[in-house]
């Protein structure tokens, strides 16, 4: 069972979809797989564009799906068909989660602290800084990132 969010589907690209609703916009790149290249799988969403469609509220790629057939039963249980399709990229307001749970998750967790803003959302408030094991790179060797991104991502303490 999973959580879902549901959303319009605003625009089917050449390869890639977008959901938003009026808080949320999410952007689902495609991938080739074995059945389909990922200009297959952005055509199938240009006849539903303005239709609704639920997406499972995770930011793991690999449980990731998109239902376009919903229906809520006589006792009140929300059903969804869902569909997987091959995809690079998840982004939830312009971030992808995944590629940065991906990144972070070897990185050394540093003390909390507050007062800087978040490398991922911009906020300012309570975060955490994510240091890289690997001190000889010049750019990129730490990240203050927020609880809720921290959240978001699934590195939440």
């Amino acid at each position: 069972m999973s959580t879902v969010q549901i959303l319009n589907i605003q625009q089917a690209g050449r390869d890639f979809v977008l959901f938003s609703d009026p808080v949320t916009t999410v952007r689902v790149k495609f991938a080739d797989d074995s059945q389909f290249t990922k200009e297959d799988s952005a055509a199938f969403f240009r006849s539903l564009v303005g239709k609704p469609a639920a997406i499972p509220i995770s930011n793991d790629l690999r449980d990731f799906f998109i239902a376009v057939d919903m229906w809520r039963t006589p006792f009140g249980e929300f059903k969804v068909i869902p569909f997987r399709f091959a995809t690079s990229a998840v982004e939830f307001n312009g971030i992808d989660y995944y590629r940065w749970y991906e990144k972070l998750r070897s990185w050394n967790a540093g003390r909390p602290s507050s007062g800087e803003p978040c490398w991922l959302c911009d906020e300012i408030g309570e975060y955490v800084t994510y240091q890289s094991p690997d001190w000889s790179r010049k750019h990129d060797w730490s990240y203050d990132i927020c609880r809720a991104c921290e959240k978001r991502i699934g590195l939440g303490w």
